[in-house]
């Protein structure tokens, strides 16, 4: 026998799909502001590498960009993570 709990963290192929379809505009834009921020990126002279290792690991795109404005000059990356980290703190007022 199951219990009524079991049914709500099922896994079903129409509720994916329709979940697939209320995000699919919001993955557009995304998918946009990553080809602006990789054409940005590949302009600022980072490689292919460098660009999806920081697409993944900073959170907000502001960062990004502010990170890109600082990549030319001779700075280290100490600066680089705390202009990211302060950047992103402005999230944690939103949560």
């Amino acid at each position: 026998m199951s219990s009524p709990n079991q049914d709500i963290y099922s896994l079903n192929p129409s509720q994916v799909w329709s979940g697939f379809k209320s995000l699919l505009p919001i993955s557009c834009f995304v998918a946009i502001f990553g080809g602006a921020f990789g054409l940005a990126a590949t302009q600022a002279g980072l490689d292919n590498s460098s660009i999806v290792l920081m697409s993944t690991l900073v959170f907000a795109g502001a960062s990004q960009f502010a990170t890109l404005e600082l990549w030319g000059e001779q700075i280290s990356l100490v600066p680089l993570v705390i202009t990211v980290f302060f950047i992103n703190a402005r999230h944690l007022l939103m949560g």
